[in-house]
């Protein structure tokens, strides 16, 4: 036994030199790291502006009239209109919000339109 426990010392002490001579190679040699490549970050598109309308829908969800947010009064009063002239149908009115780039044409034109229905029922 004491033969075999002379051998596993001697071995350690071998291990242990192979790994002091690793570690001083590792030492000796600089280390080499690699960059960071970062993904580079697209400026995000600016939020697109929006702007809120009154919507005037009848009782299958179509739309009746629309009426910018500052003229709340008008379509309260479009309301009552269509509410008094039909009492069958169902009339309700909700505020939501729209592109200004996209609808503003289609703004214009519902404006225009309620512009000349009003001049012709008087």
């Amino acid at each position: 036994m004491a033969k075999r426990t002379a051998n596993r010392k001697e071995m350690r002490k071998v291990a242990e030199a192979a790994e002091a001579k690793d570690k001083t190679k590792e030492a000796k040699t600089p280390v080499v790291r690699k960059k960071k490549v970062g993904s580079r970050r697209s400026k995000s598109a600016a939020a697109e502006r929006k702007r809120m309308v009154w919507v005037i829908y009848n009782g299958a969800q179509k739309e009746e009239a629309r009426y910018a947010y500052a003229d709340k009064e008008q379509a309260d009063e479009k309301l009552a209109q269509l509410s008094a002239k039909s009492s069958k149908r169902m009339f309700y009115i909700q505020p939501i919000k729209e592109l200004l780039s996209v609808n503003a044409v289609v703004m214009k034109k519902v404006v225009e339109e309620v512009d000349e229905a009003s001049t012709e029922e008087e």
